[in-house]
């Protein structure tokens, strides 16, 4: 992949770009065995910079999954499912190796920034009748960042380590062949240091429980909605408005999607408490002809840090996002891309977070043919 930033270090005034060549190799294994079912996903990249040499650097991604088929003997409806990552690079992605849509915060940080982000989740589902299903969820995720060690541009912005456990219940009713109704009650515990500091006993905790109900709609395959609202509480602060809004739409060759969700969330790592995160994205996906698709999105997502738990209440960033690309098969085997973005960001109460940053990006994607070894 080639790619040019017009705003390595997310200046407002002096914005400086650069060019950068990344190589990415990938692989995916999956086991398929009577007692289990993995997979297995990595991704290394090298990343050079043309004349920014102090930013060259190395990023990781990896992901497993693991669904204990076994358990099943002993309780036939009961499904369980261990998962975990650990993500290496300079902005964690908004998606996983897997394609799957991924909180992230929306926060944008300049190429001195260097974030790490571990995840964990295990996930037991029991079917109680062919109606009524329930799941029980606990998710860990713990996120650090660090400066770049480099001559160039030194970045000023405080940053906050993190570590969140989460806790849900989710409860599913099947009305119709369409139609699911939701309850979905959790807790969740965020405590944050400055990063660089150790996390110790009197670390700053706190925890916000939310309580959302909705319905989950299916049309065949052209319609799909799952809409969930209610109260979230954060422990110390107000209560305010949960919302998880998700809406896709598919058309004999285009795709829409729009997504909307406030919650509570470590403010991108910017804010020294939890804060109240709020996104709205939207893009489509449209075929152009059998071997070429192109795609739009756009999105904003706010970080608020809790109003009366902060040490400065102020804290307060916007992004805004917008981008295009088309996607072109040249081979079974060969896949060229070109993507543009536009990245805005507004910030009050904490300095150099804001700026205005374009990414020109060009993709060229070989895939092996798959390998499946025989018993």
């Amino acid at each position: 992949m080639a790619r040019y930033d017009n705003n390595l270090f997310l200046s407002e005034t002096d914005p400086v770009g650069g060019f950068s060549t990344v190589v990415a190799p990938r692989v995916n294994l999956q086991l398929d065995e009577r007692l289990i079912r993995s997979q297995i996903r990595y991704q290394a990249a090298a990343e050079w910079y043309r004349q920014q040499a102090d930013l060259n650097r190395f990023t990781h991604q990896g992901e497993i999954e693991a669904a204990l088929k076994g358990l099943k003997r002993w309780v036939r409806r009961l499904d369980l499912r261990l998962g975990g990552s650990y993500t290496r690079m300079t902005e964690l992605p908004g998606t996983s190796l897997s394609g799957q849509a991924v909180s992230r915060g929306g926060v944008l940080f300049p190429a001195t920034i260097e974030s790490t982000e571990w995840r964990g989740s295990v996930i037991a589902g029991y079917a109680w009748s062919r109606r009524l299903e329930s799941s029980l969820e606990y998710t860990y995720v713990a996120t650090y960042f660090e400066e770049v060690e480099t001559s160039l541009v030194t970045s000023t912005a405080p940053t906050y380590d993190s570590i969140v456990h989460d806790l849900q219940l989710g409860l599913g009713y099947r009305r119709s062949t369409r139609t699911t109704l939701t309850l979905r009650p959790a807790v969740s515990t965020t405590r944050t240091v400055p990063s660089g500091t150790a996390f110790a006993a009197n670390t700053d905790s706190r925890t916000a429980a939310r309580l959302t109900a909705g319905v989950e709609y299916s049309s065949a395959s052209s319609l799909r909605f799952r809409g969930e609202a209610g109260v979230l509480a954060i422990e110390d602060d107000q209560t305010r408005l949960a919302l998880n809004l998700d809406l896709v739409r598919n058309w004999s060759d285009t795709q829409f999607r729009v997504r909307a969700q406030q919650d509570s969330g470590i403010g991108g790592g910017v804010t020294d408490t939890v804060s109240v995160t709020r996104s709205l994205t939207a893009d489509a996906l449209r075929g152009m002809g059998r071997h070429t698709q192109a795609n739009v999105q756009l999105g904003i997502v706010g970080n608020l840090a809790a109003p009366t738990l902060g040490t400065d209440a102020s804290v307060r960033v916007v992004t805004f996002m917008a981008g295009a690309g088309v996607e072109h098969d040249l081979t079974r085997w060969l896949t060229a891309r070109l993507d543009y973005r536009s990245l805005t960001q507004r910030s009050s109460g904490i300095p150099n977070v804001g700026g205005q940053r374009h990414l020109f990006l060009v993709t060229l994607t070989a895939t092996a043919p798959q390998w499946q070894s025989r018993p």
